[in-house]
């Protein structure tokens, strides 16, 4: 019965963060938010802040009881188990990452923007952060300076791909951390 709850859990976060934002925004979605167009050279470094800043948090959590309790090592398994664990990981990740992002950093950002033109981007770090209360206190106040930093430069750029590709390099090395530790 627990595999049919997670099925069903992971079904909900793909229809309420991506298909339903998709479907609402349809006739007028932006393609040039997911797109590399545009990029300049300060949109790779923070890429590389993300992932030195990753690095940093895959630190944390080696040392906060807390985070290691949701993130437990597979250092223990074989390595064709970690290696199965990681590409399961990665799957699940990707099906929900891609929808968190766009509802975030696209949907709601645009729609937040509409009503509330100078502050209305600061709706996305409040869910953000609402919905990391239910994690330990060091990963909730990461997402939130993740959402504070990244919520408006993409924004002020039009484009969602940076936040996504930085939110997805955490979680890549997430997965090498629990692999590998």
């Amino acid at each position: 019965m627990a595999g049919v709850s997670v099925a069903h859990w992971h079904l909900f976060k793909f229809i309420a963060w991506f298909l339903l934002p998709l479907l609402f925004c349809a006739r007028d979605l932006d393609r040039s938010w997911f797109t590399f167009h545009g990029w300049r050279r300060v949109d790779f470094i923070v890429l590389g802040v993300a992932l030195v800043g990753g690095i940093a948090a895959m630190m944390v959590v080696a040392v906060t009881p807390g985070l290691r309790a949701i993130y437990p090592s597979w250092g223990q398994f074989p390595l064709s188990d970690r290696l199965l664990l990681a590409g399961s990981t990665l799957l699940w990740t990707l099906s929900w990452l891609a929808g968190w992002e766009f509802m975030h950093r696209y949907w709601m950002a645009r729609r937040a923007l509409a009503v509330l033109p100078r502050w209305g981007w600061l709706i996305i770090p409040v869910s953000e952060t609402i919905y990391h209360l239910q994690k330990p206190w060091p990963e909730t106040l990461a997402m939130l300076a993740f959402s504070l930093a990244l919520t408006p430069w993409a924004i002020a750029r039009r484009n969602a791909l940076l936040p996504f590709t930085a939110h997805l390099i955490i979680e890549l090395e997430l997965i090498v951390f629990l692999a590998i530790v």
